[in-house]
């Protein structure tokens, strides 16, 4: 890439994440947000069902017995998505190309966020104290990582792919 195509991708990959955050910031995502969050709470409280019957799902919050964790704005998994969404729809490829990472991207990243919600809720149970620091830092920047990590792979994928189709 030429140095204009290195700023231009700066440029709208900066600007796509602004749009994600403040919206988020201001409330406008809410109602996407609202039942993405919930439905995230499901999923999650569904696959710890698998572990114990006894897990219960009510809205935001798992539960079980006395204990329970509630999925709030942020542990949905939405921003490390929008990191990945904002970096392919900024690379300079067809669109044709983005389609996949944008599927698949969203889905890896989704799934992970859903196993690091079940892993948070057994952490947070037996070691409330680890609980904190997985869930305020190490947790969120290896879902982070992870999205860097597609982002890279689909780039030389689509590269690749440009490459052997000239």
């Amino acid at each position: 890439m030429k140095i204009f195509e290195h700023i231009k991708f700066i440029l709208i990959f900066g600007g796509l994440l602004a749009i994600y955050y403040v919206g988020f910031a201001t409330k406008f995502l809410l109602f996407i947000l609202e039942p993405y969050r919930l439905l995230t709470a499901r999923i999650a409280g569904y696959y710890l069902n698998s572990f114990n019957s006894n897990i219960i799902t009510k809205g935001d919050l798992i539960i079980l017995d006395d204990f329970s964790i509630k999925v709030g704005y942020g542990c949905e998994g939405s921003e490390p998505i929008a990191l990945l969404l904002s970096a392919v729809l900024a690379f300079p490829v067809k669109f044709k190309l983005k389609i996949p990472a944008l599927l698949f991207g969203t889905l890896f990243i989704y799934c992970l966020n859903i196993v690091r919600i079940i892993v948070l809720f057994y952490l947070s149970k037996s070691d409330p104290a680890a609980a904190d620091s997985y869930h305020n830092d190490i947790l969120p920047l290896i879902l982070t990582l992870f999205a860097i990590l597609f982002f890279i792979l689909w780039v030389r994928w689509a590269l690749k792919k440009i490459k052997n189709q000239n």
